[in-house]
């Protein structure tokens, strides 16, 4: 640490990286706590004096929360790498719209790449899955003054995380009994639900069944479903 802050140095001791404290705290220390934060303290008096989890890359991790402030325009935002191979901030961000009614979206640069839908008090009606997956994990807060944040945690699964790839995707990772399994939003295609604990684990919602048997029975779910029986909808005219 210098001066206070934490820094990354290379081999000729120049700064690559600092977590950049505006007021600088000699007596300090960093600790890595149980969850994952990577926090910067005062040493007399325990004061946070910076962490990790406002400070996000590319993953989104038990306890972190996503969150935004229509007053003061501050916000905390998952960005994407440019590559697998190159870390450097890629073009692809998620964040929170907190003016509306609160969701989540993926942006690509300025423009929308991906939304959840609203949230509608306990899932984002844009993710069917989440009524069998995601429920009770998801935890949405918002405050008098404007801010609103998005956190998760599952009590089954501690050592899930969500990670912003470099082509924009929004995937879950979880670590069960030494297998990892990632979770693409929208793998199941329209009217297809996910459920990471079945095999396979995309399946129809009921009244509709696959769009492409043929790619469906192969695992490629992307084509989603259609409705069993079509809607009889009549169309009137006016006179």
């Amino acid at each position: 640490m210098s001066y206070g802050r934490l820094v990354v140095l290379n081999g000729q001791q120049e700064i690559l990286w600092s977590s950049n404290v505006s007021a600088g705290v000699k007596d300090s220390i960093a600790q890595l706590t149980d969850d994952g934060n990577l926090v910067l303290l005062g040493k007399n008096n325990g004061n946070v004096i910076w962490e990790s989890f406002q400070r996000p890359c590319n993953t989104l991790l038990p306890n972190m929360r996503l969150g935004a402030n229509a007053r003061t325009g501050e916000s905390t935002v998952l960005t994407s790498c440019i590559s697998p191979s190159n870390p450097s901030v890629g073009r692809f961000s998620v964040s929170m719209d907190p003016l509306r009614i609160p969701e989540v979206f993926v942006w690509n640069y300025k423009s929308p790449f991906w939304r959840s839908g609203p949230w509608n008090g306990q899932i984002f009606i844009g993710i069917p899955e989440m009524n069998s997956v995601y429920l009770d994990g998801f935890n949405l807060a918002k405050t008098a003054d404007g801010a609103v944040s998005l956190s998760f945690t599952y009590v089954n699964q501690p050592n899930s995380n969500f990670v912003l790839r470099s082509d924009g995707k929004l995937i879950e990772r979880a670590w069960k009994v030494g297998t990892r399994i990632g979770i693409n939003y929208g793998k199941c295609g329209a009217f297809g639900s996910c459920n990471a604990v079945n095999s396979p684990i995309c399946s129809c919602l009921r009244g509709f069944v696959p769009k492409n048997p043929d790619e469906w029975n192969k695992g490629n779910w992307t084509s989603g479903c259609i409705r069993r029986t079509p809607l009889e909808c009549t169309e009137t005219q006016n006179i």
